[in-house]
């Protein structure tokens, strides 16, 4: 059986993971939109 203890340092760890993968998406996506504005068909 695990401690709480470790749980309570691993949530604020997978808070921050989840935090950058939404950021790298959202960067990722204005990179896409940016380039198809600059570049219209």
């Amino acid at each position: 059986m695990r401690s709480p203890r470790s749980q309570d340092l691993f949530r604020p760890l997978m808070e921050q993971l989840a935090e950058l993968l939404a950021w790298k998406a959202s960067s990722a996506f204005e990179a896409v939109v940016l380039e198809r504005d600059s570049n219209p068909r």
